[in-house]
């Protein structure tokens, strides 16, 4: 796993011949007493025409939705479901 950031995008990106799968965790939200942590893959690609001129695609098909409910009597949330939806 690599954490992207504006001073290593472009670098990790011609490493993988300009097309990575970028995932991004989304903050948890609780709703009805449990939490909910929604995560999305992106197809990604990378052109580079020049300096001035960079360009990203990205391609958004499925994600996945995974809650968690509290377990008050062993103090700690425990798996409950996976969801997952796409386009």
């Amino acid at each position: 796993m690599i954490i992207l950031s504006d001073t290593n995008k472009i670098e990790i990106y011609e490493r993988n011949k300009n097309e990575i799968v970028e995932v991004k965790l989304f903050p948890i939200e609780i709703k009805s007493g449990q939490i909910e942590i929604t995560i999305v893959p992106y197809q990604c690609k990378f052109n580079k025409k020049d300096e001035l001129n960079i360009e990203y695609n990205y391609l958004i098909s499925a994600w996945t939705n995974v809650f968690f409910k509290y377990d008050c009597n062993k103090r700690k949330w425990k798996y409950d479901r996976t969801k997952n939806g796409g386009v």
